[in-house]
């Protein structure tokens, strides 16, 4: 299998670490950067600040497709492998929707008594709660407002709304939870393939060191559904137990203390 790597996307330690790990592997791989409004890859070296011309008449970086390939990166890169129907390339799909995940996980999912609407028309009641998008876009990042606060962000954003790239897209709002941990786990073909904690009482803190009780209860979880062959599940140890933070697309997940040896093997022996 061949790999695409984003060179502008991963912290400097999770990017040493998948680039070392294929390395070891004696696994091919190419660093590429990401161009924002351009469904082009670009040689790791290209400066966009210091480009000027047309975005078109840039000279895309040549790639076998001839071959099995995967990538690691950002959603624009994931978008471009299924465009391009590289295989395994990108495991997104519409299963990384909020919606997916409470009509699948239900109680389980630590947002659960959430608010769903368009971000124009969403008008949350309680005094203080957290808002994300509910797809992996990006168009905001997931955040605490107070009610007040909110409002006056929201309407600065729709003044002009067609300067407003998600005024329809879907976001969901829910009460502040108390998270005392958070840990990571990769997915492949349903079984667990490394796990890391990278939060403890708000503040990074990673480690590959996981309880058994937390990797059960995610091994109950991937039994009940799976959102792709391959997928990143956060789970979060709250005064209301364990519940599920977020599923998330592999191809575009931080790594902390997961091991990349595993995941690159897991990826690999897949049969595409």
């Amino acid at each position: 299998m061949f790999w695409v790597i984003q060179n502008n996307l991963y912290n400097e330690q999770n990017y040493i670490n998948l680039i070392q790990s294929l390395k070891h592997l004696g696994i091919p791989y190419v660093e590429v950067k990401v161009v924002p409004f351009c469904n082009r890859l670009l040689p790791s070296d290209f400066d966009s600040f210091d480009y000027h011309g047309p975005i078109d008449e840039l000279s895309e970086l040549e790639i076998d497709d001839t071959e099995q390939i995967m990538v690691c990166g950002g959603i624009n890169l994931a978008k471009i492998a299924q465009s391009r129907n590289w295989r395994p390339g990108s495991f997104l799909n519409g299963n990384f929707h909020y919606n997916k995940w409470i009509e699948n996980y239900g109680e389980y999912v630590l947002n659960y008594d959430s608010v769903v609407d368009t971000f124009e028309n969403i008008s949350p009641t309680w005094d203080e709660f957290f808002i994300r998008p509910c797809e992996d876009t990006k168009d905001f990042d997931g955040r605490t407002f107070k009610y007040e606060e909110f409002r006056e962000w929201k309407d600065d954003w729709l003044k002009n709304k067609d300067s407003c790239p998600f005024t329809s897209s879907q976001v969901m709002a829910s009460t502040i939870k108390n998270i005392y941990s958070e840990y990571r786990f990769f997915i492949v073909d349903g079984k667990i393939v490394t796990y890391s904690q990278y939060k403890m009482g708000g503040r990074i803190v990673t480690s590959p060191m996981v309880d058994d009780y937390i990797i059960d209860f995610t091994r109950k979880m991937v039994d009940i559904w799976q959102s792709a062959r391959a997928f990143v599940i956060d789970v979060a140890l709250t005064d209301r137990g364990l519940r599920i933070i977020e599923i998330n697309n592999i191809n575009s997940a931080g790594f902390y203390d997961c091991d990349t040896l595993k995941i690159i093997n897991a990826i690999e022996e897949m049969r595409i």
